[in-house]
C-alpha cells in the first residue's frame, strides 16, 4: 500500500512540473519571451500581428525543456540572451524550434 502512495505522489509531482519537467505555466511565460525576441528579430511577426507565444509554449510543453532551459527563456531580456538559452537544447528539441519558426515565417 506504501508503495502505490510513492507512486502516487511521484505522478502527481512530475504532472506538477517538478522532477525535472517544467510547469505549465512556466512553459507560457517561457512562451512569451521567447515570443517578443523573435518579433525583434523579425518585426513582420509584429506586423502581421503574429503571435508565436502560444506554439513555443506547446513546443516547450511536448518536448519537455528542462527546468534549466525555460528559467533561461523566462529571464532572457534579450534576443542575444534567448539565442544563448536556445544553445542548450537538445539536436531534436533545436530541429523542433526551427520547423515552428519556419512555419510562422511564412
Amino acid at each position: 500500500m506504501r508503495a502505490r502512495g510513492l507512486i502516487a505522489a511521484a505522478l502527481v509531482a512530475t504532472a506538477c512540473g517538478h522532477g525535472g519537467r517544467p510547469r505549465v505555466e512556466h512553459c507560457r511565460e517561457a512562451g512569451a519571451h521567447v515570443a517578443e525576441a523573435m518579433k525583434v528579430v523579425r518585426p513582420e511577426l509584429a506586423a502581421a500581428e503574429v503571435d508565436p507565444a502560444p506554439e513555443v509554449a506547446a513546443l516547450c510543453a511536448a518536448d519537455g525543456w528542462s527546468t534549466k532551459i525555460v528559467e533561461c527563456y523566462r529571464v532572457a531580456a534579450t534576443p542575444r540572451q534567448a539565442r544563448a538559452c536556445s544553445e542548450q537544447l537538445t539536436d531534436e528539441q533545436r530541429e523542433h524550434a526551427r520547423a515552428m519558426q519556419e512555419a510562422l515565417y511564412k
